[in-house]
């Protein structure tokens, strides 16, 4: 009597039902490691901001212009329009001191009336349907309102 070797059905099922669990366990970890990669874009692109910010902030204290704020007659250094030496959130100025690739990230900006200056803020995103203006909520974005305190807010609860 001859004696075929191979597997039961008892044991083919449970060997998917264990792929099944391996890979479900996978994909949530898959899924969490995309939000960190984003969280933490997010927060390179803030850090990148803060030195490019600074950079020319140190550029128009050497200038002595760091006192100046005219959005009417803008004051100009090394190709970026400042006020009190801080860039202006302009979208080409942002994309520019951020390398940015239009891509892969999105600048929308915003003027915001405050007395008698027209200020403006923006925010870096990824999505250009979910961002916001103020520096608070579930985005995932860095927003950049040069004229107030924090000058840099990073919103990463929805990454």
């Amino acid at each position: 009597m001859s004696r075929q070797n191979g597997f039961t059905l008892l044991e083919l099922i449970v060997a998917v039902l264990m792929l099944a669990v391996v890979s479900a366990t996978a994909m949530v970890k898959f899924l969490d490691i995309q939000g960190s990669a984003r969280a933490s874009k997010i927060h390179n692109v803030a850090g990148n901001l803060r030195t490019g910010i600074d950079m020319i902030y140190a550029k128009s204290a050497i200038a002595g212009v760091e006192g100046e704020c005219d959005y009417v007659e803008k004051t100009e250094i090394e190709t970026y329009y400042v006020c009190h030496g801080y860039p202006i959130a302009y979208v080409d100025s942002l994309r520019r001191l951020l390398n940015i690739d239009q891509a892969e990230l999105y600048v929308n900006n915003k003027e915001v009336e405050e007395g008698s200056n027209a200020e403006r803020v923006a925010a870096i995103t990824f999505d250009t349907e979910s961002y916001t203006y103020s520096p608070v909520g579930d985005f995932c974005q860095v927003l950049y309102q040069p004229e107030k305190e924090p000058q840099i807010v990073v919103l990463d609860g929805a990454c």
